[in-house]
Protein backbone atom coordinates (compact mmCIF):
# COMPACT_ATOMS: atom_id res chain seq x y z
CA UNK A 1 0.00 0.00 0.00
CA UNK A 2 1.54 3.38 -0.82
CA UNK A 3 1.28 6.45 0.35
CA UNK A 4 -0.74 7.81 -2.17
CA UNK A 5 -3.27 5.14 -1.56
CA UNK A 6 -2.89 5.81 2.70
CA UNK A 7 -3.84 9.16 1.62
CA UNK A 8 -6.97 8.57 -0.62
CA UNK A 9 -8.28 6.49 2.46
CA UNK A 10 -8.06 8.78 5.03
CA UNK A 11 -9.82 11.35 2.84
CA UNK A 12 -12.60 8.96 2.63
CA UNK A 13 -12.45 8.42 6.19
CA UNK A 14 -12.14 11.85 7.46
CA UNK A 15 -15.38 13.25 6.56
CA UNK A 16 -17.28 10.25 8.67
CA UNK A 17 -15.35 10.87 11.57
CA UNK A 18 -15.92 14.81 11.32
CA UNK A 19 -19.32 13.40 11.04
CA UNK A 20 -19.15 11.60 14.66
CA UNK A 21 -18.08 14.68 16.22
CA UNK A 22 -20.94 16.41 15.24
CA UNK A 23 -23.86 14.07 16.29
CA UNK A 24 -24.91 14.72 19.82
CA UNK A 25 -24.02 12.75 22.52
CA UNK A 26 -27.60 12.42 23.80
CA UNK A 27 -28.76 11.27 20.90
CA UNK A 28 -25.83 8.04 20.53
CA UNK A 29 -26.44 7.30 24.06
CA UNK A 30 -30.52 7.14 23.98
CA UNK A 31 -30.71 9.91 27.16
CA UNK A 32 -34.62 9.96 26.92
CA UNK A 33 -34.76 5.99 26.86
CA UNK A 34 -36.22 4.68 30.21
CA UNK A 35 -34.05 3.09 32.01
CA UNK A 36 -34.13 -0.83 32.17
CA UNK A 37 -33.23 -3.67 34.51
CA UNK A 38 -32.48 -7.10 34.22
CA UNK A 39 -34.31 -8.79 37.15
CA UNK A 40 -33.25 -12.33 38.63
CA UNK A 41 -34.96 -14.03 41.85
CA UNK A 42 -33.28 -17.37 42.62
CA UNK A 43 -34.07 -19.71 44.87
CA UNK A 44 -31.61 -22.90 45.97
CA UNK A 45 -33.01 -25.74 48.12
CA UNK A 46 -30.47 -28.88 49.26
CA UNK A 47 -32.27 -31.48 50.61
CA UNK A 48 -35.86 -30.02 50.36
CA UNK A 49 -34.47 -26.89 52.20
CA UNK A 50 -34.54 -23.27 50.97
CA UNK A 51 -31.41 -22.42 51.91
CA UNK A 52 -30.73 -19.21 50.19
CA UNK A 53 -32.98 -16.69 48.12
CA UNK A 54 -32.12 -13.52 46.53
CA UNK A 55 -33.01 -10.67 43.92
CA UNK A 56 -30.72 -9.76 41.57
CA UNK A 57 -30.87 -6.67 39.23
CA UNK A 58 -28.89 -4.74 37.24
CA UNK A 59 -29.24 -2.25 34.66
CA UNK A 60 -29.20 -3.19 30.59
CA UNK A 61 -29.85 -1.45 27.61
CA UNK A 62 -28.65 -4.49 25.24
CA UNK A 63 -31.11 -6.77 26.77
CA UNK A 64 -32.59 -8.32 23.63
CA UNK A 65 -33.99 -10.91 25.05
CA UNK A 66 -37.31 -9.37 26.19
CA UNK A 67 -40.51 -10.36 24.99
CA UNK A 68 -43.03 -7.36 25.34
CA UNK A 69 -43.79 -5.11 27.85
CA UNK A 70 -46.78 -5.19 29.66
CA UNK A 71 -47.97 -2.99 32.79
CA UNK A 72 -48.61 -5.63 35.93
CA UNK A 73 -50.18 -4.14 39.08
CA UNK A 74 -48.14 -6.17 41.85
CA UNK A 75 -48.54 -5.87 46.01
CA UNK A 76 -45.61 -5.89 48.10
CA UNK A 77 -45.60 -6.50 52.04
CA UNK A 78 -43.01 -5.36 54.54
CA UNK A 79 -42.30 -5.93 58.21
CA UNK A 80 -41.49 -2.59 60.08
CA UNK A 81 -40.04 -4.60 62.89
CA UNK A 82 -37.09 -5.81 60.73
CA UNK A 83 -35.48 -2.65 60.75
CA UNK A 84 -34.51 -1.82 57.37
CA UNK A 85 -35.96 0.54 54.70
CA UNK A 86 -39.47 -0.32 54.64
CA UNK A 87 -40.27 0.61 51.29
CA UNK A 88 -37.65 -0.37 49.49
CA UNK A 89 -38.40 -3.74 51.18
CA UNK A 90 -41.59 -3.42 49.95
CA UNK A 91 -40.85 -2.91 45.98
CA UNK A 92 -38.41 -5.83 46.15
CA UNK A 93 -41.29 -8.10 47.86
CA UNK A 94 -43.49 -7.02 44.52
CA UNK A 95 -40.81 -7.17 41.90
CA UNK A 96 -39.84 -10.78 43.47
CA UNK A 97 -44.00 -11.68 43.26
CA UNK A 98 -43.66 -10.43 39.38
CA UNK A 99 -40.89 -12.79 38.85
CA UNK A 100 -42.28 -15.86 40.51
CA UNK A 101 -45.71 -14.99 38.51
CA UNK A 102 -45.12 -13.81 35.03
CA UNK A 103 -41.29 -14.22 34.16
CA UNK A 104 -38.77 -16.94 32.51
CA UNK A 105 -39.05 -20.26 34.67
CA UNK A 106 -35.99 -22.10 34.22
CA UNK A 107 -34.35 -25.06 37.31
CA UNK A 108 -31.35 -26.59 37.67
CA UNK A 109 -30.91 -29.69 39.78
CA UNK A 110 -27.68 -32.04 41.02
CA UNK A 111 -27.53 -34.85 43.23
CA UNK A 112 -25.43 -37.86 44.32
CA UNK A 113 -26.02 -40.88 46.60
CA UNK A 114 -23.34 -42.80 48.15
CA UNK A 115 -24.42 -45.68 50.31
CA UNK A 116 -26.64 -44.38 52.37
CA UNK A 117 -25.81 -40.58 51.99
CA UNK A 118 -27.41 -38.60 49.61
CA UNK A 119 -27.17 -34.59 48.75
CA UNK A 120 -30.23 -32.77 46.50
CA UNK A 121 -29.22 -29.15 45.50
CA UNK A 122 -32.42 -27.22 42.46
CA UNK A 123 -31.24 -23.94 41.94
CA UNK A 124 -34.86 -22.17 40.82
CA UNK A 125 -34.40 -18.62 38.68
CA UNK A 126 -37.15 -16.74 37.50
CA UNK A 127 -35.99 -14.15 35.08
CA UNK A 128 -37.13 -10.66 33.13
CA UNK A 129 -37.06 -6.75 32.36
CA UNK A 130 -38.55 -4.07 34.50
CA UNK A 131 -38.37 -0.22 32.98
CA UNK A 132 -38.03 2.03 35.75
CA UNK A 133 -39.16 4.18 37.18
CA UNK A 134 -42.13 1.90 38.71
CA UNK A 135 -45.14 3.70 39.25
CA UNK A 136 -46.44 3.57 43.27
CA UNK A 137 -50.35 3.77 43.18
CA UNK A 138 -50.75 3.48 46.86
CA UNK A 139 -48.62 3.13 50.15
CA UNK A 140 -50.11 2.76 53.69
CA UNK A 141 -50.09 0.60 57.16
CA UNK A 142 -52.42 -2.56 57.41
CA UNK A 143 -52.49 -4.85 60.03
CA UNK A 144 -49.00 -3.63 61.53
CA UNK A 145 -47.48 -4.35 58.16
CA UNK A 146 -46.31 -1.66 55.58
CA UNK A 147 -47.94 -2.27 52.26
CA UNK A 148 -47.18 -0.59 48.65
CA UNK A 149 -49.40 -1.00 45.50
CA UNK A 150 -47.19 -0.63 42.30
CA UNK A 151 -47.53 -0.40 38.68
CA UNK A 152 -44.38 -2.14 36.86
CA UNK A 153 -43.91 -2.33 33.11
CA UNK A 154 -42.44 -5.78 32.76
CA UNK A 155 -41.13 -8.12 30.21
CA UNK A 156 -40.41 -12.09 30.91
CA UNK A 157 -37.38 -13.48 29.04
CA UNK A 158 -38.36 -15.38 25.58
CA UNK A 159 -38.02 -18.95 25.45
CA UNK A 160 -33.77 -19.71 24.59
CA UNK A 161 -35.08 -21.52 21.72
CA UNK A 162 -35.69 -17.89 20.10
CA UNK A 163 -32.44 -16.31 21.30
CA UNK A 164 -30.58 -16.38 17.94
CA UNK A 165 -33.65 -14.84 15.99
CA UNK A 166 -33.96 -12.28 18.72
CA UNK A 167 -30.49 -11.67 18.60
CA UNK A 168 -30.00 -10.86 15.02
CA UNK A 169 -33.53 -9.00 15.27
CA UNK A 170 -32.12 -6.66 17.70
CA UNK A 171 -28.54 -6.10 15.62
CA UNK A 172 -30.78 -5.37 12.74
CA UNK A 173 -32.44 -2.82 14.31
CA UNK A 174 -29.19 -1.74 15.93
CA UNK A 175 -28.12 -1.00 12.54
CA UNK A 176 -30.72 0.85 11.15
CA UNK A 177 -31.23 2.98 14.31
CA UNK A 178 -27.15 3.64 14.06
CA UNK A 179 -27.24 4.64 10.21
CA UNK A 180 -30.52 7.12 10.87
CA UNK A 181 -28.29 8.86 13.51
CA UNK A 182 -25.86 8.99 11.08
CA UNK A 183 -27.33 10.39 8.07
CA UNK A 184 -30.28 12.53 10.02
Amino acid sequence: MGVSSTKRMVARIFPLLSLWVLIPASMIAGADAPTLYYARFSIASRNGVIVESKLEMRPTDTEYRMDGFERIQAVGIADPSAGLDIASAAKHDAITRILTIHGLKSISATGWMLNALSDDRVQMNYEGVIRYPLRIVEERFEDGLYRSDLEVDFSPLSFPDRWSYLAVKYQFRETVRWLMHLFI
